[in-house]
């Protein structure tokens, strides 16, 4: 008595620690397969046969091992491998779906033992209480054919579901006691609840995937400033396991309950293209020929919902719909079967379509086993040997979670696009007159600290009228004023035709180089911008290298270490004089318009200084021309005077040369008289004043051909 108690205590503990030891892995893993393939390892070593198998059914009533647990190589291991559903006779199924029936088999003895765990029609629990009968040859044979000789089956469910089995295969003769189906009915209760508990996590994570992806195109449908609609359609592929996707628009809306789309024309502002589309991934291809060049054209998308009732089409098979019959072609020189289209709506209005599309794909089962199909149903399994079942070109039918997230993604794409026009629009409605305050506010503090710069450049111009000075005050000032790095004065050679040049002033950081009294010779401005800054052109490039400038340019700005630049002509009159050139060398500059306006103004007054400069020289000029007029005026008064003060040739003569010599500082003055029958080709001077060092020429006769002719 003693013993068989100290025996129930010892089962009790067993079945105890078997059911803690799966319930502490359920706890620490929420991973089905781990559980699993604890729990048949666990259960095959309580019951210490063979081989333990979970098997798990699919929809088409086929069932595959997904986890095992095998004893040496006592049996085969059957893991990864499917079987039939015909494997599992109607009846027997039956007997596991409603009363959850126990099945225990003992080859050698002819035995079947079932225990229903239900009462068939209330659903009551019923006592472990085993019938046994004769097992049916089939039966038999088909576990012989696996080398089995004692089995032990109890159903799994996932709520009311029957989910799958569990399975204890021996090799040799075996009973099942009672404490041992209690056991392993009590790790296939626990089993269900762990299933139970991976389907609500796998809903979670799904779930919590869709959303994330909700998330994922709506952030890229909200972003700022611009809406990110290429980023939200790869997002809405990749969340929908899709192999490519589209999303067209077009400016004016379908009207739903039109009878037919006419004037399809650009979303887009300013494009000639009839549609504006997006792509991602694989798509179709329109051949040269087609009737339309985008599939959207098609009457058949509006055709299908222009009711306005259907929300989303999703097409399984593209080549088993007719009324896609003309667009096939596009599709077949690619692997996309299966298409899901949403249209974009605002209001009752069609403005674009979202599609996605999969692909095909290829399958390889391993089936435990190759029967004639013809005697399936007549003979038992005799073989269980492994084969692979190869199918090409399968699809994959649309889920229904899958279609209500095309459907979201449908009315984000729809509301995010007619937002994002809306709020432009409010937007500037909104923000005009604050902008408008904000600009004024900010251009008139910038226009008086500019006008504050410029007043003083100006006012110590016009303390000199020297241009060295001020070119070298106004370099400093302008520099100052704008934070550059470089500004400096450039004058071209006026013989050069705007090809050759030097810097005439310049005041530039001490960490840059100068460019003062480097010869500049650029054969492409005389020959490219000459005439555009001739009319004024002023030019600023933030990046040097983002733009596409020629290579004897952009070497003179680099042998200057220019990373941006602000030009602005410096003109004489009607004439281009020079430039005024604004350099930023330590890094790309963006150039404020204020900025540019500021250095036009200051070229402006360089040119006007130009003028002024030029206007005092020739006024300094014609008072020294004045001067020495007046001067020659009072000579010639005196010489005049001279001359009537004697009637004597010689002595007129004489006088005439020496003050006209005088006056014009020459070295020789004289009078020459030509010979009357020479026809004036001879003649000598009669008369000459001549600074001592030079030779009289007196009584020299001359004659000269050339002066007669």
């Amino acid at each position: 008595m003693d013993s068989l108690k100290i025996e129930n205590v010892k089962v009790r503990f067993d079945r105890a620690n078997l059911l803690e030891r799966i319930a502490n892995r359920i706890r620490r893993s929420l991973e089905l397969p781990e559980i699993l393939s604890a729990t048949a390892a666990e259960v095959q070593s309580f019951l210490g046969t063979d081989r333990v198998k979970i098997y798990k059914f699919h929809s088409d009533g086929s069932g595959e091992v997904i986890a095992e647990s095998i004893n040496g190589n006592r049996l085969p291991s059957l893991l990864g491998l499917h079987f039939p559903a015909d494997d599992i006779p109607p009846h027997a199924r039956e007997l596991f779906a409603q009363v959850q029936v126990r099945s225990i088999v003992d080859i050698d003895s002819g035995q079947l033992g079932q225990s229903p765990r239900r009462e068939a029609v209330s659903g009551q629990l019923l006592p472990d209480e085993v019938r046994f009968r004769a097992i049916d040859p089939c039966h038999a044979e088909y576990l012989t054919a696996l080398g089995v000789k004692a089995c032990l089956v109890v159903p799994i469910f996932h709520g009311e579901e029957f989910w799958g089995l569990l399975v204890s295969h021996h090799s040799e003769s075996r009973s099942v006691e009672e404490n041992e189906l209690q056991g392993v009915q009590m790790v296939v209760d626990q089993l269900g609840v762990a299933i139970a508990q991976s389907a609500l996590l796998a809903q979670a994570r799904a779930k919590a995937q869709r959303e994330a992806a909700v998330n994922r195109v709506a952030a890229a449908l909200n972003s700022q400033p611009a809406i990110e609609l290429q980023t939200a359609l790869v997002e809405s592929v990749a969340a929908l396991d899709a192999a490519g996707g589209r999303l067209c628009l077009f400016a004016t809306p379908f009207i739903s309950d039109s009878s037919k789309v006419t004037n399809l024309v650009p979303y887009s502002d300013n494009s000639n293209r009839e549609l504006t589309v997006y792509t991602c991934g694989s798509g179709p291809k329109m051949e040269i020929l087609a009737k339309y060049p985008q599939m959207e054209q098609y009457s058949v998308w509006h055709e299908y919902f222009k009711s306005g009732e259907q929300q989303v089409w999703a097409i399984p098979d593209l080549y088993q719909i007719s009324n896609l019959r003309s667009l096939q072609p596009a599709f077949r020189s690619t692997k996309i079967r299966s298409i899901l289209i949403v249209p974009l709506r605002t209001s009752q209005q069609i403005f674009g379509y979202l599609s996605i599309f999969r692909e095909e794909f290829d399958t390889e089962t391993l089936w435990a086993g190759q029967l004639d199909a013809d005697g399936r149903l007549a003979q038992s399994r005799i073989s269980f040997e492994m084969w692979k079942e190869s199918k090409t070109a399968q699809i994959r039918e649309w889920k229904a979670e899958e279609i209500e997230l095309v459907q979201t993604f449908g009315s984000l794409f729809s509301q995010a696009i007619n937002h994002y026009q809306l709020d432009q629009q409010i937007e500037a409605l909104n923000t005009n007159l604050e902008h408008q305050v904000q600009e004024r506010t900010a251009q008139m503090q910038q226009l008086t600290q500019q006008q504050r710069v410029l007043f003083e450049v100006v006012a110590k111009m016009r303390e000199s009228l020297d241009l060295n000075k001020i070119f070298n005050t106004m370099s400093q000032e302008l520099r100052r004023a704008l934070n550059a790095d470089r500004v400096g004065v450039y004058r071209f050679d006026s013989a050069s035709d705007f090809k050759d040049g030097e810097f005439v002033a310049e005041d530039v950081l001490p960490d840059f180089l100068s460019a003062m009294a480097v010869k500049v010779h650029d054969h492409c401005f005389g020959e490219k911008y000459a005439q555009l800054y001739s009319r004024g052109r002023v030019h600023a490039l933030p990046d040097i290298r983002q733009v596409g400038l020629p290579d004897c340019f952009r070497q003179i700005l680099d042998q200057f270490q220019v990373k941006a630049t602000l030009v602005a002509p410096v003109m004489k009159g009607n004439d281009l004089w020079g430039l005024l050139c604004v350099h930023q060398c330590s890094a790309p500059r963006n150039w404020e318009s204020s900025e540019i306006q500021f250095v036009t103004q200051i070229s402006a007054q360089l040119s006007i200084a130009l003028e002024q400069a030029d206007l005092l020289a020739q006024t300094q000029q014609q008072a020294v021309d004045l001067q020495q007029a007046a001067e020659q005026q009072q000579i010639l008064f005196e010489v005049v005077a001279k001359i009537r003060q004697s009637l004597d040739l010689d002595t007129i003569f004489r006088t005439t040369t020496t003050e006209l010599r005088r006056i014009l500082n020459a070295d020789r003055v004289g009078v020459y008289r030509f010979d009357r029958s020479s026809k004036f080709n001879e003649g000598e001077f009669i008369t000459e004043d001549v600074l001592p060092g030079f030779e009289s020429a007196i009584n020299v006769k001359i004659r000269d051909k050339c002066f007669g002719e």
